[in-house]
């Protein structure tokens, strides 16, 4: 188990979890495999099993979302992490857990938080790649590319906003493809 100051230093050090999004830390080669190649293998069961992932939805996102935030909230308890303004470890600890329970109390009407939380998160992506897409050009890079991402992902966002029950089922296929192209990424940038 990791002192106190090996968790604070990996909050600390982690630039991203000020904003409240966090990259994860960094674990061994093989455990770091292992984790891609279930992340593939979700992503191909999203998109070969969609309906039987769509319906157990709330219990896989609800699930992993209390956990989640149990998580960060005894490693922002243990590392006292709630001390410093900066840093939002234990209070987005504190929303996972709700929204995780929020989704698992109202599992058989769950698609409209599910599809309001993928939504937003979409807009949240979008927009990040909308200003890298705007950046590009400004330095001379290309940005076809991010731009397309960008008006996908802000499109699939407002759809999710505009009509969550309809599109949420829809939106597991496309989670699955999203999960084999990140697991595919991976899997080349760790072995150049």
């Amino acid at each position: 188990m990791k002192s106190k100051e090996e968790i604070r230093g990996i909050i600390d050090q982690n630039p991203s979890s000020k904003s409240g999004h966090r990259e994860p830390p960094q674990v061994s080669t093989l455990a770091g495999r292992v984790f891609v190649w279930l992340l593939i293998l979700f992503g191909v069961a999203c998109l070969v099993l969609t309906e039987q992932i769509y319906r157990a939805l709330p219990f896989i996102l609800g699930g992993n979302m209390a956990l989640i935030g149990l998580n960060h909230i005894v490693c922002g308890l243990w590392t006292e992490e709630y001390q410093s303004r900066e840093t939002k470890f234990t209070a987005n600890g504190i929303v996972y857990l709700a929204l995780g329970v929020v989704i698992l109390c109202h599992f058989q009407n769950a698609d409209s938080v599910i599809g309001s939380v993928w939504g937003m998160l979409g807009l949240m992506k979008g927009s990040e790649s909308l200003n890298a897409a705007l950046y590009s050009p400004a330095h001379k890079e290309h940005f076809v590319l991010e731009g397309l991402r960008s008006v996908i992902e802000l499109v699939l966002g407002f759809l999710l906003l505009l009509d969550p029950s309809a599109t949420v089922q829809h939106h597991v296929f496309l989670l699955g493809l999203e999960l084999i192209v990140i697991g595919w990424q991976t899997l080349r940038e760790r072995s150049k």
